[in-house]
This record gives structure tokens, C-alpha cells and sequence, in this order.
């Protein structure tokens, strides 16, 4: 079978089921594991991904305004390959490509392929996106295997939380200007962490605060983590909240309970490393009970990040 990912969560999938050898192209995205780098790409955004997160968000509303995706797909490299599965998605279509583009495309070839059309906004929907890739690519025992594996972590993770009553009230933003708070699975892994998401809307999308509602909740935890970037990444752009006097007023970030996490790859995509994410923000919010957080390349607690000014 040969396979072509527009989607880094079903790419990430495909290669814990084994399928790594069948996957022919990945999307410019696909980033993990590492093997996928040497994969041809099949996709790329007209976006300079090198902006700051004011100018990109504004880009990408430009897009939406003029009625066009800011994806574009390789064509020819879809006519050489051939394929006969295409994975996409239609949870978001700021992140990835969507199925209806997708589908337009390789209804142009001479041999459409099976398009996938995947639409996780819960951790159920991520596991049965990881049933459903196994039925297309007659993978089921082991997408099975996967599954069940998953859950027994979650469920590790879920019986050492300490009492509702000592879960932090949390701030996770997963963008930063505008400022936005993450949704769809996002408050379920916090749940799971053993802290509450007080600005989150489960099953749903991110939704834009602001700081009169952020003040006024005053969280007892922050966690930054913008969506589709990585540690170093989140940390360059976190210069705007550090320039924001409100923000080191906040009860979290004075007592030291803010932190900068790798939201590309425990956060932000719908695949298996969300279960990571639970495990890494378990030792974020309760380290006297899951140990000490690991750190960088997954974490970094702000004071460490951004010193005090003059320290």
C-alpha cells in the first residue's frame, strides 16, 4: 500500500503501526520521527512560518477573507506516486489541509485514491482515529494494541491525581497574539494532569481572552504551549507576554507556576503523544507526586526561560 500524510498526528500513527515503509510523502508538517524528514514533501503554506504570531494569525485570516486555503499541494508528486490511501482532516483548517481540498485534488488523477478524513476534538476521537487508520491500512490487531496501550498510561497518570480540590485553576495558551485559549482535547489532557482548564472550551475550538477575564480568574497555573511550535520556538515568542506587565502580576507566574512547554508535540497534534503530554504535565502541576518535569526539549519553567530583568 503506498500512503500519502497530509496530517503529522496520522504520519506519527502510521509509523507506531508499523507502516513507516509504506508512506510515500508526508506534508510539509510532518516532522515526527525523525525518518519522516527524508520523505518527499507533498504540501506547503504560502505563510512565512518565521513571523511573528501577530502577523501570521493576520495572514491567515486574509486567506479566509479571499475565500482561498493557504495550503498548496505537489500535484505531480501525487501523479508519480500513485497512491492508494490519502490521510487529511477537517478539525482545523488553519493547521492542516482539509479533506475537501484534498479531495479535489486527487479527483484529478488518473487513479483517485481512498482520502481519510480524520476529525478528532476529543481524546475518544483521537483513539478512534488511530481505529480508523488501522481499518484503512488492514492494520486493526495493532492500531488495537495501540489503543489499549494509551489508555492504560492515561489511566496510570489518572490514579495518582491528588483530590479535585488541589488541582490548579490553569491558563494554557496556545497562541499568543492574539491571545487564545486552547480547546478541542486540550482540557481533557489537563483533567487528566490533575489541573482545571479555566478558559478552554472542551470538544471545541480555541477561543480568543483577554486580560480584564484573565486578571479577573487570576489562575493559580499557566501553560504556555503555542500550537505548532516547539520549545524554543514558544519560548522566542513568549517575549510579547514577557513585555506585558499584567502577565507577571499574575498568581501563577509569581509564585512560580507558569510554565513553557513543546505544544507541537504534546499538545497541539491529535495523536499519541498527547498521552506524553498528560504524563509531562503531571510532573508540571504535581511534581511532589509524579517527580520532577523533564525539562528541556519538553519544558521550561518561566523564571527559567525569561530571568527576572537584570538577574
Amino acid at each position: 500500500m503506498k500512503i500519502v500524510s497530509f496530517l503529522p498526528s496520522a504520519t506519527e500513527v502510521l509509523f507506531q503501526l508499523g507502516l513507516g515503509s509504506s508512506v510515500k510523502a508526508r506534508s510539509h508538517e510532518c516532522d515526527f520521527p525523525s525518518e519522516v524528514q527524508n520523505l518527499p514533501v507533498a504540501s506547503r503554506s504560502q505563510l512565512n512560518a518565521s513571523e511573528k504570531s501577530s502577523s501570521l494569525h493576520d495572514s491567515v485570516w486574509r486567506c479566509y477573507a479571499d475565500g482561498k486555503s493557504h495550503f498548496e499541494i505537489n500535484v505531480p508528486l501525487l501523479e508519480s506516486i500513485e497512491p492508494d490511501l490519502v490521510i487529511s482532516q477537517d478539525t482545523c483548517s488553519v493547521c492542516a489541509l482539509t479533506s475537501a481540498q484534498v479531495r479535489r485534488t486527487v479527483e484529478t488523477l488518473k487513479d483517485p485514491p481512498e482520502v481519510l478524513a480524520l476529525s478528532a476534538r476529543d481524546l475518544d476521537g483521537v483513539f478512534g482515529q488511530i481505529l480508523d487508520i488501522g481499518k484503512a491500512t488492514s492494520s486493526q490487531d495493532r492500531a488495537q494494541d495501540l489503543v489499549r496501550s494509551l489508555k492504560e498510561r492515561l489511566d496510570r497518570v489518572g490514579r495518582q491525581r491528588p483530590p479535585r480540590s488541589a488541582w490548579p485553576k490553569t491558563l494554557y495558551l496556545e497562541w499568543f497574539e492574539p491571545l487564545l485559549a486552547g480547546g478541542d482535547w486540550a482540557p481533557e489532557i489537563l483533567e487528566w494532569a490533575g489541573a482545571v482548564d479555566a478558559f478552554g472550551l472542551p470538544k471545541g475550538p480555541s477561543r480568543e481572552v483577554d486580560w480584564d477575564s484573565i486578571e479577573r480568574e487570576n489562575p493559580d497555573a499557566v501553560l504556555l504551549g503555542p500550537c505548532g511550535w516547539n520549545l524554543p520556538r514558544a519560548i522566542e515568542e513568549g517575549e510579547v507576554l514577557a513585555n506585558e506587565p499584567r502577565f507577571g502580576k499574575l498568581r501563577a507566574v509569581s509564585s512560580g507556576r507558569c510554565w513553557v512547554v513543546d505544544g507541537k508535540a504534546y499538545l497541539s497534534r491529535s495523536g499519541p503523544r498527547l498521552v506524553d503530554g498528560a504524563e509531562v504535565l503531571a510532573k508540571v502541576f504535581h511534581p511532589d507526586i509524579y517527580g520532577v518535569p523533564p525539562g528541556p526539549p519538553s519544558s521550561i519553567p518561566w523564571s527559567e526561560a525569561y530571568p527576572p530583568r537584570g538577574g
